[in-house]
């Protein structure tokens, strides 16, 4: 199925005169059963990003939306109450040997 897609997308750049790589994109995808009676979905990812799923006939963005954050250097690294701000990567350390 892939192979075929790509061979569509690479012969519809030679009609357009592109290399291929300008006129492809890439395509990430999880396959799982279909039973009905399993929980399990097929997941679907396209370009650089983005993560659907196709639950009940309909395609659900499963990306999350996120603010737009300022450039580098223009927001303060401080809360209003002067807690320096962070963040919980949820690593935790291993255990000493």
């Amino acid at each position: 199925l892939t192979d075929r897609t790509y061979g569509k997308l690479r012969a519809r750049a030679a009609e357009l005169g592109l290399e291929p790589g300008e006129y492809t994109t890439s395509l990430r995808c999880l396959l799982l059963s279909a039973d009905p009676a399993c929980r399990t979905r097929v997941f679907f990812g396209v370009g650089s990003g983005g993560l659907f799923r196709l639950r009940d006939g309909l395609w659900q963005d499963l990306e999350p939306t996120t603010p737009d954050l300022p450039s580098a250097g223009g927001g303060s690294e401080e809360s209003a109450d002067g807690d320096r701000l962070t963040m919980d990567l949820q690593i935790t350390t291993p255990p000493s040997p």
